[in-house]
């Protein structure tokens, strides 16, 4: 059946403002990653106390996906797009003046609570009516989209950052204007945004027994599987740096450009790639399979390849198949809900349901990755860790494809 996939030009728009937002938004709490350093010395704290607000913010994250696709059901996007950003943004400001250690548990408190109570559900929902309730483009757009603008936001914060005297010095004007960036797109994004009502004619307040209509749902909990397994997949990809480093004997420079490509090149290229494909196959849930069986095989060669120099191309190029499927499949994996046939007006509620289980790999994936590189030396440790994954990938092939076929019985019922 002949879809009209037209979409207009305010929702790219639209679509533009809530890409460079979920940028901004996610580099304030993660920011350690990239200055470690200048932003441990400006804390205050020791490692562990440091180490503990972090903690804190994946444990508060995790409670509050599922309450968080609630409230997305219950109140439009275009209040809590706006008020996640703004929170974030004086949370930012909040940690730039280096208070306390109490103070600082509240600022990542806020982070989380912003993050996942407020703007992960909302997000997508806010993603999803830009094309009409299907998603797999918008969906697609959004993930590579924010690849490209975080790797802008991070070479001119980097570069800032270079011009500083000092790193704690440094680290202050990169926070305020991180959080600059959030509370201005706050603003914008109030103004830029329709609200849900009106681009949902459909949408009714969220009942116990739609909730609960979703949880029984099989479809919700494959989903959750493909989720699980694509962000297991891709926390075991970040092992890939010390293995070209540690047993192939790459550079320090080549396993850090590499690293580049995994994290930020593929991300632009695959995300959208996966939402065009969506488009043209019809199925975002084929899709995700066509991802997950291009995993299967590239981190088939690496398992199978001896590990040597010698092998550096072949295990390369695998390595960024791998890569840029994992982004395929996190770009489109949501728009899967439409197939799905759950309504509209429910994305949020099945998209916390599904995130609270789908992102659980934060508490246990790389515990599992630094145990097996610790009880087993030198490459077996990491073979151990490949083929785990692939072990997760076949298991994402099996659910996204029972979930195509499940969702092409019901496009031949309807």
């Amino acid at each position: 059946m002949e879809k009209n996939n037209k979409v207009p030009m305010k929702n790219y728009i639209t679509l533009l403002i809530l890409v460079v937002s979920a940028a901004a938004f996610y580099q304030i709490p993660y920011l350690r990653w990239t200055f470690y350093d200048g932003m441990l010395e400006l804390s205050g704290l020791n490692n562990t106390q440091f180490g503990l607000t972090m903690s804190v913010y994946g444990t508060v994250s995790m409670i509050l996906y599922l309450p968080g696709g609630i409230i997305a059901d219950k109140i439009s996007s275009k209040i809590l797009v706006p008020v996640s950003l703004f929170v974030t943004g004086a949370a930012g400001l909040l940690l730039m003046t280096g208070p306390g250690y109490m103070m600082q548990m509240v600022a990542y408190v806020l982070l989380a609570a912003a993050g996942t109570l407020t703007f992960w559900a909302a997000l997508i929902k806010a993603t999803r009516n830009l094309d009409g309730g299907d998603g797999s483009k918008m969906l697609g757009l959004l993930e590579g989209g924010r690849g490209l603008a975080q790797t802008a936001f991070s070479a001119v914060f980097l570069a800032v950052f270079g011009m500083c005297a000092s790193a704690v010095g440094g680290v202050k004007i990169v926070l305020g204007g991180y959080a600059a960036l959030n509370i201005l797109f706050a603003v914008v994004s109030f103004f830029i945004l329709e609200d849900d009502e009106k681009s949902d004619a459909a949408s009714e307040p969220v009942r116990a027994a739609d909730v609960f209509e979703i949880v029984k749902m099989p479809a919700v909990w494959l989903l959750a599987l493909v989720v699980i397994s694509s962000y297991c997949f891709h926390l075991g990809s970040t092992y890939m740096t010390p293995y070209f480093t540690n047993i192939i004997g790459a550079t320090a420079v080549l396993s850090g450009a590499l690293a580049v490509v995994r994290n930020y090149i593929a991300q632009m290229a695959g995300a959208p790639f996966g939402g065009a494909m969506a488009q043209k196959t019809g199925s975002s849930a084929l899709t995700v399979a066509c991802g997950f069986a291009a995993m299967v095989i590239g981190i088939a060669v690496v398992v199978f390849l001896p590990s040597d120099s010698s092998m550096m191309v072949p295990l390369v190029v695998f390595m960024i198949l791998s890569a840029v499927s994992i982004y395929v499949i996190r770009g489109i994996y949501f728009a899967i809900i439409g197939e799905c046939g759950i309504p509209l007006r429910l994305t949020g509620t099945a998209v916390g349901i599904v995130s609270v289980i789908g992102f659980t790999p934060d508490i246990f994936m790389n515990a599992i990755c630094g145990s097996l590189l610790d009880k087993y030396e030198g490459v077996q440790g990491y073979r151990y860790i490949f083929i785990m994954m692939l072990v997760i990938a076949v298991i994402g092939l099996a659910a996204s494809w029972i979930l195509y076929f499940m969702s092409k019985r019901k496009k031949q019922e309807a």
